[in-house]
C-alpha cells in the first residue's frame, strides 16, 4: 500500500498522551520532541490495516497445506484469524483444522455468514469464535445448539475463553434507574473540621448508591470532558464512606465546590474475590455441556502474552487430535509458556470455579508445565458424569454420528408393514449391534477402552401416534475418566 498525499494529514505542532502521565488526576498531553540526532526533523511511521473480503465457504487446511498461501499475512496477534489458525494446526498433531474469515468482526451479519457456511459441513465440531462480544457468543451457541438437534445431527460445541477482569463499573448511565447520565455536586463536609469538597450528593434522582453496591475504596470518576484530540478525561477520587443512598464522601476533594450537577461514575478495581465472581458469571452464561469456557485470562505462547481465546483455539486444535474418549485433563498444553491471571487462587476457589463449568488451565507445580486442570464443560449439570466431563461428551458425538450414518441408508427406503416388521426389525437390530461392535474397538487402548462401552437397544417399532415413523430407543454406555486414584498403604 502505497499512501496518496491526501490520504494522509498530518498537524503542526503535535502532542501525545500517556495514562501514566497526569497532572493533579487530569491526563495531560505533551509536545513531540525530534530525537537527538534527527535535527528538526522526525520520521513519521504509519500503519495501514484492511480486512480481508468475507468468505463465503469453510476452509479447511492440513498440516501439508501451504498456510501463508491460504491466508495471507503475518502469522502473529495483528493477524488475529492466520494466528489462531497456525495455533490449532500445530497442536491438532495432523488433523485438519476448518476455518472461517468472517472480514470485519463487527458486523454481526459476516458472523451469520460463517455460521451458515459452517452448518453445510460435518467437518466444523469445535467452534472458536476469537471474540468476547457478547451478541456474536450468542450467535454461535444458538447455531451449536441448533446443528445438535434431533433433526441436523451435525454435532458440534463452542469453545469460549475468558476475559481478564481489572475492572468493573458499579453505577454509570448504563444501570442508572433511568439509562440516562448520573449528576451530582460537591460540598463542604459539616462534620469535619475545616472547609474541604468530600461530600458528593447526586442531584439527578436516577442512582441508589447503596443499591449499585458502592463501597469504600471504589473509584469515582468526575468532571469528565473531552481535550483538543476529542479524548475523554475525567478527575478521579476515591470513596472513603457511603453515607445514604445519594451521598458519598470523598477521600479527597475537589477544588471547589461543585453547585452545578456534573456527570459522575463509579467504578471498581477488581481483588481475587472479586475475578472470581466474574468467572463465574462467565461461565454460567451458557450453562450447557456444548460449550467449553477456558479459564485462562491471559496466556503466553513464545514471546506474546495474548488472550485466553488463542488458548481456546489451542484446545480445540488438541481435541481434534486426540482420540474421542480421551480425557484432556492433566493434559500438557505445550503451545504455551505460562498462564497469568489465576496463579494466586487457591485450590478451594479453583475447585469452585471448576464445579461452575470452567476448563482451567493451570501452571503445575511439579511438572513446570502448563496443563488442562480438569477439562469440563459449562453444563450445570455436575451430577451427571456424562455431561460434565468433556471427553464423554466429545465420545458421544463421535457415537452418534456412527449411528447416524449407519441409520441414514435405510431412511424413506423402508416399509413399515405389520407382515413384515418383525423380520424389518431384526435386520435394524443386526445393524445397530454391528456399529455396537465397530465403536467398541475403535481407537482402542487398554488405557482407554474404545469409543463406546456398550450400546443396549431397548426398542424397536413404529412410534405411536406416527404412522410413518420407525422408533429406535437406545441406551449408550461411554468410558467414565479415572479422574482419582485411591491407593491405601498399610504400614506393617
Amino acid at each position: 500500500w502505497v499512501a496518496e498525499e491526501s490520504q494522509l494529514l498530518v498537524r503542526a505542532a503535535a502532542t501525545a498522551s500517556s495514562p501514566k502521565w497526569v497532572n493533579a488526576g487530569v491526563q495531560e498531553r505533551l509536545p513531540i520532541l525530534s530525537p537527538s540526532g534527527f535535527g528538526t526533523v522526525s520520521e513519521l511511521y504509519v500503519t495501514y490495516r484492511a480486512w480481508m473480503p468475507t468468505d463465503q465457504t469453510v476452509s479447511i487446511i492440513g498440516p501439508n497445506d501451504d498456510l501463508d498461501q491460504m491466508l495471507p499475512g503475518p502469522s502473529d496477534i495483528d493477524n488475529p484469524l492466520k494466528y489462531a489458525v497456525s495455533l490449532a494446526l500445530t497442536a491438532a498433531g495432523g488433523a485438519q483444522v476448518v476455518y472461517f474469515n468472517t472480514g470485519d468482526p463487527s458486523v454481526l451479519d459476516n458472523w451469520k455468514t460463517a455460521l451458515d457456511a459452517s452448518s453445510q459441513t460435518r467437518q466444523a465440531y469445535g467452534h472458536v469464535p476469537l471474540t468476547y462480544d457478547t451478541d456474536v457468543l450468542s450467535a454461535v451457541y444458538d447455531h451449536v445448539v441448533a446443528m445438535n438437534s434431533e433433526t441436523s445431527n451435525f454435532y458440534r460445541v463452542m469453545w469460549t475463553g475468558s476475559t481478564d477482569p481489572v475492572e468493573s463499573p458499579v453505577l454509570t448511565s448504563a444501570n442508572s434507574t433511568d439509562g440516562s447520565t448520573i449528576l451530582a455536586t460537591t460540598e463542604d463536609d459539616p462534620n469535619a473540621a475545616g472547609t474541604q469538597y468530600t461530600l458528593l450528593r447526586v442531584t439527578s434522582g436516577n442512582a441508589d448508591f447503596i443499591t449499585a453496591g458502592v463501597r469504600p475504596g471504589d473509584e469515582v470518576r468526575y468532571n469528565f470532558s473531552a481535550d483538543v484530540w476529542g479524548d475523554e478525561t475525567y478527575s478521579s477520587y476515591t470513596v472513603a464512606q457511603v453515607i445514604s443512598a445519594t451521598q458519598i464522601l470523598l477521600s479527597s476533594g475537589t477544588p471547589t465546590a461543585e453547585t452545578v450537577g456534573k456527570r459522575v461514575e463509579i467504578h471498581r478495581q477488581l481483588n481475587s474475590t472479586d475475578r472470581v465472581e466474574v468467572f463465574k458469571s462467565e461461565a454460567g452464561r451458557f450453562p450447557s455441556d456444548l460449550v467449553r469456557y477456558v479459564l485462562a485470562p491471559k496466556v503466553v505462547i513464545g514471546t506474546n502474552t495474548v488472550e485466553s481465546i488463542y488458548g481456546a483455539a489451542i484446545l480445540a486444535g488438541m481435541r481434534a487430535g486426540l482420540v474421542p474418549q480421551q480425557s484432556m485433563s492433566r493434559l500438557e498444553v505445550t503451545s504455551i509458556v505460562r498462564v497469568q491471571g489465576i496463579d494466586k487462587l487457591s485450590a478451594a476457589l479453583l475447585d469452585q470455579l471448576a464445579g461452575s463449568g470452567a476448563f482451567i488451565l493451570i501452571n503445575d507445580v511439579v511438572s513446570g508445565e502448563v496443563i488442562v486442570r480438569h477439562g469440563v464443560t459449562a453444563s450445570n449439570e455436575n451430577d451427571l458424569l456424562a455431561r460434565r466431563e468433556e471427553s464423554m461428551v466429545s465420545a458421544r458425538h463421535a457415537n452418534l454420528f456412527a449411528i447416524v450414518d449407519a441409520l441414514r441408508p435405510y431412511i424413506a427406503q423402508i416399509n413399515l408393514s405389520s407382515t413384515s416388521q418383525q423380520r424389518l426389525f431384526e435386520l435394524i437390530s443386526a445393524e445397530l449391534n454391528a456399529v455396537r461392535v465397530a465403536l467398541q474397538n475403535r481407537n482402542y487402548s487398554t488405557a482407554l477402552g474404545g469409543q463406546l462401552s456398550d450400546l443396549i437397544v431397548d426398542f424397536i417399532g413404529q412410534a405411536p401416534g406416527l404412522q410413518d415413523t420407525l422408533r429406535i430407543d437406545m441406551q449408550m454406555e461411554l468410558g467414565r475418566p479415572g479422574n482419582y486414584i485411591e491407593a491405601n498403604v498399610s504400614i506393617s
